[in-house]
């Protein structure tokens, strides 16, 4: 089987198990296993494939990390200050 089909085949399998789970985080993988295809039909060696990959998932998990940070530091400021008005009104839980 060539390597192309089987970087293909690899792409499709992550970005199914991506989608079941509703996330984005194997999708970077899903993304470098796509370039490797790719350089995989340009008849690049497999070192040459897998250090493509690489390239393609390294910054992008850098960047779904840096999103994530962020999201659960608003989360985190979010639940403070929720917690901050409760505290500061508790007349809210009269019924």
């Amino acid at each position: 089987m060539s390597d192309y089909l089987i970087w293909l085949i690899v792409a499709l399998v992550i970005l199914g198990c991506e989608m079941m789970l509703g996330t984005i985080y194997l999708l970077a993988f899903s993304a470098g296993a796509l370039a490797a295809c790719i350089s995989a039909l340009f008849g690049l060696s497999l070192t040459s494939q897998f250090t493509i990959a690489a390239i393609v998932i390294v910054p992008t998990k850098q960047k779904e990390s840096k999103h994530f940070l962020k999201s659960l530091v608003l989360n985190t400021s979010l639940l403070e200050l929720s917690l901050n008005l409760l505290i500061k009104s508790p007349q809210w839980f009269i019924l």
